[in-house]
């Protein structure tokens, strides 16, 4: 068994319990958004790396453009899938686009962790240098030089 499956397997297993003993760490996540609030803003596009189940995904899809969340354990995605579903219920109706492009993001993350776990690190690299390219190219618009692409 690969390290990679050993640790998708890992997390898998506490994906039924993570949350609770993530929200028991008591208020770890508020100061974590507040800083968030500072560091990105309503055009930026975030790459949610280990979002495990959510926790701190749902806190971050109303800053930004874009969120997408991946994990390497399935479990923590549907948890995430789940939390982001009843999150885009309670939304306020500006927020629902975001939530609905998250849920998205995550289901493709989902059929990608599912079907190949090595073929999904090779996605999220693939979708990491798509992103970092993106960026680069809204860097050179921002500086006035011509996109490159």
């Amino acid at each position: 068994m690969t390290e990679s499956a050993k640790l998708a397997r890992y997390w898998g297993r506490l994906a039924k319990v993570y949350d609770d003993s993530a929200l028991l760490a008591g208020g770890t996540y508020p100061p974590i958004v507040e800083k968030l609030k500072d560091e990105f803003g309503p055009q930026d596009r975030v790459l949610d790396v280990g979002a495990g189940t959510g926790l701190l995904t749902v806190h971050i899809a109303p800053l930004v453009a874009h969120v997408t969340c991946t994990d390497i354990a399935p479990e923590m995605l549907e948890k995430a899938k789940e939390r982001l579903a009843n999150f885009r219920e309670e939304a306020a109706p500006k927020y629902k686009e975001k939530i609905n492009q998250l849920v998205e993001a995550t289901d493709k993350a989902i059929e990608a962790v599912k079907s190949k776990a090595r073929d999904a690190g090779q996605s999220i690299e693939s979708l990491i240098k798509s992103i970092d390219s993106f960026l680069a190219g809204d860097k050179e618009k921002e500086a006035g030089q011509p996109d490159s692409n």
